[in-house]
């Protein structure tokens, strides 16, 4: 997955995001490269209303964001190393089926 130049907001911190406080317009970029895997799953609570097929695997990322004031760039994805990661399709809440 590849994404350039996304519009974001810098809040600073966690609680001036939470209250939607002022921020810095700026952008971010980032790559995932997610491994080959056949380790697939179902999971299904009908009482939490949630069912989801999912596939267990492992990906390496690399991202950089920017403002006018400050820039953030990670070091190579080549470096990167999960130590979990998910791809898949849930259904919960209402988009959850009836019967």
């Amino acid at each position: 997955m590849h994404v350039e130049n996304l519009p974001t907001k810098d809040y600073g911190d966690i609680v001036n995001a939470l209250l939607e406080g002022p921020f810095l317009p700026g952008i971010c970029s980032f790559d995932i490269e997610w491994s080959n895997s056949q380790d697939k799953h179902h999971f299904h609570h009908e009482a939490s209303s949630f069912d989801a097929d999912v596939v267990f695997n492992s990906a390496q990322a690399w991202w950089s964001a920017e403002t006018a004031v400050a820039r953030y760039v990670a070091d190579d994805i080549s470096t990167s190393h999960s130590l979990f990661a998910e791809v898949g399709h849930e259904r919960n809440g209402a988009y959850f089926p009836n019967g």
